[in-house]
């Protein structure tokens, strides 16, 4: 079982590396280029399961594109680990209205900073789609996990 203090630094080095990956993603010029290769090898997939599968799914089937989906799940994981390793010092919807700012804060920086990527109010709904399915997944999940947090907790003590 975690004490803790494991579970302060493991939500310290989870904050550290979000935080570097969205500065990474939203200020870099080559993530276009990135996302577009990875998008690349997700149609090749498809491609090849259209031919094994008798089913047929074609890319305007696909309500979102892989930018959109992108971004709902960088902007829904970093909620995920904020939510968990936050909600009982600041409540959940805190944290939630945080991240929504924080998110446009850094589709309004990529637009000042960057010369190839630009401000999308699509790309911050998608970022506000991703942090509202994390929020709802965080306020089921949480309390789950305090009380098996807690069941530990007294198993330990009654062992000891």
């Amino acid at each position: 079982m975690a004490t803790p203090r494991q579970r302060q630094w493991a939500f310290a080095l989870f904050f550290a590396t979000f935080a570097l990956s969205v500065t990474v993603l939203s200020l870099s010029d080559a993530v276009p280029a990135l996302t577009k290769s990875v998008s690349n090898v997700l149609v090749a997939i498809g491609r090849r399961a259209n031919n094994v599968l008798p089913i047929t799914v074609e890319r305007a089937d696909i309500p979102w594109r892989f930018d959109k989906i992108g971004h709902a799940a960088v902007w829904g994981v970093g909620m995920l680990g904020m939510g968990l390793g936050l909600r009982k010092r600041l409540g959940l919807t805190t944290v939630a209205v945080l991240m929504v700012a924080v998110s446009f804060s850094f589709e309004l920086l990529q637009g000042i900073f960057t010369a190839t990527r630009s401000v999308s109010l699509d790309d911050g709904i998608s970022n506000v789609a991703g942090i509202v399915i994390a929020t709802i997944i965080v306020a089921i999940v949480g309390p789950l996990g305090d009380r098996l947090i807690a069941r530990q907790a007294r198993q330990h003590q009654l062992a000891a």
